[in-house]
């Protein structure tokens, strides 16, 4: 789903939740407002039960739209946590939860992982005093990161210090100065927790 290039909340809407924002939703955001399944049958169409397998699929599914990543990255996550010694679905969400682009959306200098990812395409942010332009990498305590000096006068990110979001514990964020640091590793509780991962785990292990 990183290639998908359509409406964000039709996307969300899908899965029946609204989107991952570090903004304030409106009511008026269709994934507020049209709070059930884009197309044809309108507020008539439901979630319905589904047999294990679709759920298993949605959920994968599901946490490929919430963190913008592709198939390909999504095995390859599932492929790392079964070589670690700690739950197979835990050890998937940290992954994710420590990839650079999560990382600058948590932080709050993003609005969102979308946003997040395209500015770390597009080289505005710093990485322990290096520029980097590839939102999968992984960091680790102790790294530091920071938006490029040049561009922290930027009015983008005046709106971001200024809407003041709170970032998790196993984050030292500065906001006013939009630089961060990874404190320590994220607790289970405190990993995605719209992601059901010990579903993705079965359907990877099948």
């Amino acid at each position: 789903m990183a290639n998908y290039t359509g409406p964000k909340s039709r996307l969300f809407r899908r899965f029946g939740i609204r989107l991952p924002s570090n903004n304030d939703l409106k009511q008026t955001h269709p994934t507020i407002k049209k709070a059930y399944k884009p197309g044809m049958h309108g507020p008539k169409g439901s979630f319905g039960k589904k047999s294990e397998y679709a759920r298993q699929l949605n959920e994968k599914q599901k946490a490929k739209a919430i963190f913008n990543i592709s198939e390909k990255q999504m095995q390859k996550y599932y492929d790392l946590a079964t070589k670690r010694e700690g739950i197979t679905g835990d050890e998937i969400l940290s992954l994710l939860e420590l990839r650079i682009d999560n990382v600058i959306f948590k932080s709050g200098i993003a609005t969102t992982r979308y946003q997040a990812r395209q500015m770390v395409n597009h080289g505005l942010i710093e990485l322990n005093g290096s520029i980097i332009t590839i939102p999968s990498i992984q960091v680790k305590v102790g790294d530091k990161f920071s938006v490029i000096k040049k561009r922290k006068d930027s009015p983008l990110f005046k709106q971001n210090i200024e809407r003041n979001t709170k970032s998790p514990h196993w984050l030292a964020v500065n906001l006013k100065d939009l630089s961060g640091e990874i404190s320590r590793n994220p607790d289970k509780g405190e990993l995605e927790g719209l992601i059901n991962a010990s579903l993705i785990v079965e359907y990877y292990s099948k």
